[in-house]
């Protein structure tokens, strides 16, 4: 053994591994404040929380919504036209695509849109 690490080679003790002060913990080697990483804790959770709720809110299908899908959801939704309305809809879920693809995304939002506009206008009873 190399004397400069064996305690019984130099007569010195290795101290014991230090404890975090009360109220702090350490992650990874680093100590931090309890409260610190609580708040830090909580506002990661809230912001992803509020990132899910928003993605998820329905409205216009988020950023996969085109704008030509859109303006035609929007002026079949203002004649008051449910049919066409759920004929869209069809189409997108008849052409939806590989799942996780751009068209499917797309023609999810579509349906979304679709179908929200529908409830808007009462086409649902």
């Amino acid at each position: 053994m190399n004397k400069a690490t064996d305690p019984a080679g130099n007569g010195w003790t290795p101290l014991p591994p230090e404890k975090p002060a009360p109220g702090t913990i350490t992650i990874r080697g680093k100590t931090v404040s309890t409260k610190v990483f609580v708040v830090a804790l909580l506002a990661v959770l809230v912001v992803g929380a509020t990132a899910i709720s928003a993605a998820s809110a329905g409205g216009d299908g988020g950023s996969h919504l085109i704008p030509p899908h859109k303006t035609m959801v929007d002026n079949l939704a203002a004649d008051g036209d449910c049919g066409a309305l759920q004929a869209r809809f069809d189409a997108a879920y008849e052409n939806r695509g590989t799942a996780g693809s751009e068209k499917a995304l797309r023609n999810a939002a579509l349906m979304e849109y679709a179908n929200d506009a529908m409830k808007r206008i009462g086409c649902f009873g």
